[in-house]
């Protein structure tokens, strides 16, 4: 193990010393990881400033909430623009201005006092981030092709980096809120319940969980004026050199391209398949997305509200709870990294969604024991499971469906974020309303989705080859029928066979 470890990193450094074009393409990558470390640490700022954020714009929470929802609503614009961008124009160029915008909006926020103008600014901002996470996927299998899986796992990592990063440099700077001279752990003891749900980024989601206030028209004051503006500038910056690099990166790959070097052969799926058979491999792919991200954002919204009403925890437990969520996600997207390299798609996959639905499972038993234990060992077992599936999933449609270009990544991205929209909404009525055991109940139902979906997904796979070979005698008779001339015959010739793995 240790041996080939060293060989490979021995062959690294030998092709990053010798081929310029490769050295090219791992200095976009690096790029790429700065980029979404930068995106998990934007996303991870917003759930610890918003009692700042609802201070300088003079509104109540309810009020402040909407600053989310713009959030969101700019996030499914972004990855909708960036379907339309990517191919026609440089994705380093593109990246270069996406995080320009991203820097100059989260420099903005903390300025923004007025609500209507907060509101252009989160959208602006989550339409960057959406901008961003779209091209980043796009682009990394495009530079590395089927050989992708622990770059991507290494990208996707550098995002749950940044989101428990940013908290702790956050915090300092919070102002300590109170009411009329009452303390904020008084407040946290009255009636009023709102949680919000959140957008997928890969993964780590961040919520307002149990946040209560006196009353829908109580004001917060703070003791000294609010220093939220010195987190929001060192995002800011981070973001700006994110762009730097990426403009380095484009003009690197300019002056390359005059020398006419040889092209860098990327091993990509090649497979042409017709419009039907497309049609469903891409809404199998994007129901498995929409699954796996309502699952993420399920958790992160409503496992400390599960833990304090229904297994009767307190709230400080509820928080080390999540915690422990976050913490193994974080862990797990560090190990896939090898994992990755060695395991192929399809059986990490099934393993990890098979673990999985066993957690959820325990969990669904845990109030029936009473027993906090299992709830601790099922969340810790679930953090580590979900962490690789999202990349994993983009990988495994590039390795054994289609082509994930720009526009099916952005596809991808469109329906996580409906995922992550959609199921906490339902979620927080079904609670309020019938149960807290809705918690596991539907976490353990968009489980066995997965399952049943990557189930369906396989036996479509081992299809393929028999649905290619009809597709291309069909083709094949048609442009004969249509065309007999010799000239027509020679063409047909030189059309490629379609790559079947």
């Amino acid at each position: 193990m240790c041996e080939s470890v060293m060989n490979n990193t021995g062959s690294l450094l030998h092709r990053l010393k010798t081929e310029p074009e490769y050295r090219l393409r791992f200095l976009t990558f690096l790029c790429l990881v700065w980029s979404f470390f930068i995106l998990g640490w934007i996303l991870g700022q917003f759930g610890p400033s918003i009692f700042d954020l609802q201070y300088i714009t003079n509104t109540d929470l309810e009020g402040a909430s909407f600053y989310y929802i713009s959030h969101n609503v700019g996030y499914l614009i972004g990855s909708l623009i960036s379907g339309v961008l990517i191919g026609r124009c440089d994705c380093n160029f593109l990246l270069f201005i996406t995080m320009c915008i991203y820097g100059i909006s989260v420099f903005a926020i903390p300025w923004c006092f007025l609500s209507s103008i907060m509101l252009v600014a989160q959208a602006i901002r989550g339409l960057s981030g959406g901008l961003l996470d779209t091209v980043a996927n796009s682009e990394l299998l495009s530079l590395f092709g089927n050989q992708v899986s622990p770059y991507m796992q290494a990208m996707h990592f550098a995002f749950a980096a940044g989101g428990i990063a940013s908290p702790l440099v956050t915090a300092p700077f919070l102002t300590e809120q109170y009411d009329n001279g009452v303390n904020s752990s008084m407040i946290n003891q009255t009636s009023l319940v709102m949680q919000t749900e959140n957008v997928r980024t890969d993964n780590i989601s961040f919520h307002m969980n149990n946040i209560t206030t006196v009353n829908r028209s109580t004001t917060f004051h703070t003791q000294k004026n609010s220093l939220i503006y010195i987190p929001y500038t060192i995002s800011g910056v981070l973001a700006m050199s994110s762009s730097v690099s990426f403009l380095i990166v484009y003009i690197k790959s300019r002056r390359l391209a005059k020398r006419h070097t040889d092209e860098v052969n990327i091993d990509r799926n090649e497979r042409r398949l017709s419009f039907p058979v497309k049609l469903v491999i891409l809404t199998i792919m994007s129901i498995i997305f929409l699954l796996y991200t309502a699952m993420e954002d399920t958790i992160g919204a409503y496992v400390a509200t599960f833990c304090v009403e229904q297994m009767n925890m307190t709230k400080e437990e509820g928080s080390y709870v999540t915690a422990v969520f976050w913490t193994f996600f974080a862990f797990g997207r560090l190990s896939g990294i090898p994992i990755s390299n060695i395991v192929k798609s399809i059986p990490l996959i099934g393993i990890y969604s098979f673990i999985l639905v066993i957690s959820f499972l325990l969990l669904s038993f845990s109030p029936m024991i009473n027993s906090p234990v299992t709830v601790w060992i099922s969340n810790a077992v679930t953090g580590f499971a979900m962490s690789i599936l999202f990349p994993t999933l983009f990988t495994w449609a590039e390795e054994d469906f289609l082509l994930v270009t720009g526009k099916i990544a952005s596809l991808f991205i469109m329906t996580s974020t409906l995922g992550s929209i959609a199921s906490p909404a339902a979620l927080g009525y079904l609670i309020e309303e019938v149960s807290p055991m809705w918690y596991s109940y539907i976490l353990l139902g968009e489980s066995v989705g997965v399952i049943i979906f990557f189930v369906i997904a396989i036996l479509l796979k081992k299809k393929l080859p028999q649905l290619n070979d009809n597709t291309n005698r069909s083709n094949k008779e048609i442009k004969i029928d249509a065309d007999s001339s010799p000239e027509r015959s020679v063409l047909m010739q030189d059309v490629p066979e379609n790559k079947v793995s």
